[in-house]
């Protein structure tokens, strides 16, 4: 069959009709594939670096020394298995009781100076390991 005969000829069963259709069927399933394929491929990329886009905590040195401009204590407590966990326990002038805050996975202590100074001012001692 003659490309230039495909041309004109537009009836419904022809095999001209029906081989564009079969090639424009495999093209749009070809791109289809390629976007499973590339989805697929990030999906897989994300889950495994995940955890720095949730997980972002700031380490401070060891022998950092926190400077808050109020009352407050810093308490190191060792585990069972010799792992060091480091807090700070803000005192308000006449205490009313103990808030255990635990602030999330991002920052460090250091950049929570001023939820301190509000649970303080209310007469609530703060700690925050």
């Amino acid at each position: 069959m003659e490309v230039e005969s495909c041309e004109w000829n537009t009836h419904s069963g022809s095999p001209c009709i029906i081989l564009r259709n079969h090639i424009l069927m495999q093209s749009i399933l070809t791109i289809l594939k390629i976007l499973l394929i590339v989805y697929i491929d990030v999906c897989a990329r994300l889950y495994f670096i995940q955890e720095k886009f949730i997980f972002f905590p700031e380490k401070l040195a060891k022998d950092y020394k926190f400077r808050f401009g109020q009352n407050f204590e810093e308490l190191n407590i060792k585990t069972e298995d010799t792992i060091v966990l480091n807090g700070v326990l803000f005192k308000a002038d006449s205490s009313k009781g103990l808030i255990f805050y635990l602030h999330g996975n991002a920052g460090c202590l250091r950049s929570w100076k001023e939820i301190a100074k509000t649970y303080t001012s209310l007469g609530y001692d703060l700690f925050m390991p």
